[in-house]
């Protein structure tokens, strides 16, 4: 019995563990993205410049 209770809390905080790093995860990813391509942009726009 104490096995499952323990097994029962242990996936009771792990799951939503895993939930919110996935959520953070992404939603790193999602901020990046944005960035990512400004200065993408920025590069190009320099090059053009310098050229």
């Amino acid at each position: 019995m104490k096995f499952w209770a323990f097994t029962l809390a242990f996936s009771l905080t792990l799951i939503p563990n895993l939930i919110l790093t996935r959520l953070v995860i992404l939603d790193r990813v999602s901020n990046a993205h944005p960035k990512n391509y400004a200065s993408v942009s920025e590069i190009e726009r320099s090059n053009l410049l310098t050229n």
